[in-house]
């Protein structure tokens, strides 16, 4: 049987180029996905605030007149308790980490990388302890503190005169780098009959920085599906700027007014309104135009614009409440770093301390205003008293001594005894303390604060207890530096070695030394180089005995 040969069809290949989404098409998805995580922030504030008022101590509130409104602080306590121990363990040491080489090649590249950018952001940035005392706070009170970095360019005047120059000099002045402009003036002659001038130089000097700031919680936004920033569909930065903010970002006035508009968006925001005054999200007519706020949204979103069945990341920046689309670019990175002390696996946010132990400041307060009554009652006790035969106006008088006028004789007034029962609700107070240090670990005796305990434990259990807290304080100290510092190394890395682009000398260890990033690897993996689990100085110094 013959072969079967099929015949030749030629095939025309047809190339269907992909056609970009149009402009109102990608406006209306950003505007659909930031309308979308705005209504999911707000949501999220509302237990946010909720959590700040039991850590300034105004929940649980009192709702029954006249009866005591003691208020339990157990979780600024508790928050107050850990802080200094996070702090010690961040900032303890010279370093808090240590990027890693690929090769033995890398290695003297990867220790000046770690001593560089250690000082970039340890030393460099001046309120980089606040930010992080901040960003902790956050994380502990209200479950996330947000971090955000970029390069930022400043640019800044000088002048500068010199007098008595010859116009060699003066040549050699006007032709450095940076000078924009020179003014020359005839002041004399030298001894050799050489004319003299004075100089004005003014230069415009450009420099780049890192920035770290915390981030407000209200002003970040994420989708409501996200499990990591990394994939999230959207995540976003709102926050209001001023019209002359606007324009030094590069932003013609003529389209910022276009799109401004009258912002009420953060209007429906409890924690934005908790936090500034009823007339912060209010349009003032009368405000000076160059300082009217316009709402600014700066988010990166994973999209197809061009049509290619490939999603990419796009930096896209909004004007109004009605996200107006100002500027699209793309990027490689999401700047923000999102800490938790308790993540909850598969989504972007977890636990905080606030969820802990809110339910015990709850029946605590219930209690304690409750043994609050009863001393009340035993020590001012009720009065019965027969209606007409009693001056009212000396029954309510509660000055020590007063005489009650009466003339129905000594049973007129009646003194109703109340026994204080409060001291049986005390052991309470106490189991209800041995179930928080359970969830989390701080004690009295770890806090070195329960003498008794102290002098009549052994030193074995008293190191035990010590080490129990230690435990919860470097779990939440290692999740923090693993989720939140070790992406801030790495972004911050990637930064430098996009943005500095000349060699710099800097001072590392004590030595000026040449530093060029246009050279270094920025994919270099991040270890944590804090001291965990290293025991205490007692210890460490009966180890090298």
């Amino acid at each position: 049987m013959a072969e079967y040969e099929s015949p030749d069809i030629e095939e025309e290949e047809i190339e269907a180029s992909p056609e970009e989404m149009d402009e109102e098409e990608f406006e209306g998805y950003v505007s659909r996905l930031l309308e979308d995580a705005i209504q999911y922030c707000d949501e999220l504030s509302t237990d946010r605030v909720t959590a700040s008022k039991y850590y300034s101590g105004h929940l649980p509130e009192q709702e029954d007149e006249g009866r005591s409104g003691a208020t339990s602080y157990d979780t600024r306590d508790t928050v107050n308790a850990i802080l200094p121990s996070l702090l010690r363990v961040f900032f303890g040491a010279n370093k808090i980490m240590q990027f890693s080489p690929k090769g033995p090649e890398d290695v003297q590249m990867a220790e000046q990388c770690s001593d560089y950018i250690n000082n970039l952001i340890l030393e460099q940035q001046p309120n980089f302890f606040k930010t992080m005392m901040s960003v902790f706070k956050d994380a502990l009170i209200r479950r996330v503190g947000v971090l955000k970095y970029w390069h930022e360019e400043t640019e800044e005047v000088k002048s500068s005169k010199f007098t008595g120059l010859d116009e060699q000099q003066a040549q050699i002045l006007a032709g450095e780098d940076d000078v924009e402009s020179v003014e020359m003036e005839e002041s004399g002659q030298s001894q050799e009959g050489i004319p003299l001038f004075d100089v004005t130089l003014k230069r415009r000097i450009k420099e780049g920085k890192i920035k770290i700031e915390a981030l407000p919680p209200e002003e970040f936004l994420i989708s409501r599906t996200a499990k990591n920033v990394e994939t999230a569909d959207i995540v976003a930065h709102r926050s209001y700027k001023t019209i002359s903010d606007l324009v030094a970002l590069g932003y013609s006035r003529e389209e910022i007014e276009e799109h401004a508009g009258i912002e009420e968006s953060f209007s429906n925001n409890e924690e934005f309104v908790n936090r500034h005054s009823d007339n912060a999200t209010r349009h003032q007519s009368n405000m000076e135009p160059a300082s009217r706020k316009v709402l600014y949204c700066e988010s990166y979103v994973r999209i197809d614009k061009d049509q290619d069945n490939f999603s990419e990341r796009l930096r896209v920046c909004t004007l109004g409440s009605t996200h107006n689309v100002v500027n699209v670019m793309p990027c490689d990175q999401v700047p923000f770093v999102c800490l938790t002390p308790d993540p909850t696996p598969h989504s972007w946010d977890g636990a905080s301390i606030t969820d802990i132990v809110a339910d015990i400041q709850r029946i605590k307060s219930a209690i304690l205003r409750s043994v609050m009554d009863s001393l009340v009652m035993a020590v001012n006790p009720r009065m019965m008293v027969q209606e007409g035969a009693v001056n009212m106006k000396d029954v309510l008088n509660t000055e020590v001594g007063s005489i009650i006028r009466a003339r129905g004789g000594p049973t007129s007034v009646v003194q109703l005894d109340m026994p204080f029962v409060g001291q049986q609700a005390l052991p309470i107070l106490g189991m209800l303390d041995e179930i928080k240090a359970s969830r989390t670990g701080i004690t009295k005796i770890s806090q070195g604060l329960d003498v008794e305990s102290l002098t009549s434990t052994a030193r074995v259990g008293i190191d035990a207890s010590v080490k129990a807290a230690q435990a919860h304080i470097e779990l939440i100290a290692r999740i923090f530096a693993e989720t939140g510092l070790k992406p801030l190394y790495k972004g911050v890395l990637k930064l430098v070695c996009q943005h500095q682009d000349r060699e710099k000398m800097t001072r590392l260890r004590n030595q000026w030394v040449p530093i060029d990033p246009r050279y270094w690897d920025s994919d270099m993996d991040v270890t944590v180089d804090i001291p965990l689990g290293g025991g205490n100085d007692m210890e460490k110094m009966a180890f090298l005995e």
